[in-house]
């Protein structure tokens, strides 16, 4: 198993362009947790209107 995985980190919001993808240390697996292996991932509309700044006036970054 290698040391490192491939993440896209975020420390706060940015748009489609901020998102990049950078090498990470693979979490140690604590007690009730778990160690899954994600294929493939996606967003949802309401994601991609929300970071085109094209949401509702009452929506804020979490």
């Amino acid at each position: 198993m290698p040391d490192t995985m491939r993440a896209i980190r975020l420390a706060g919001a940015v748009d489609i362009d901020g998102l990049s993808v950078s090498d990470v240390p693979i979490p140690e697996v604590r007690p009730g947790w778990v160690r899954i292996r994600v294929m493939a991932f996606g967003i949802n509309e309401s994601e991609a209107t929300s970071r085109e700044g094209e949401s509702d006036a009452d929506f804020t970054w979490a």
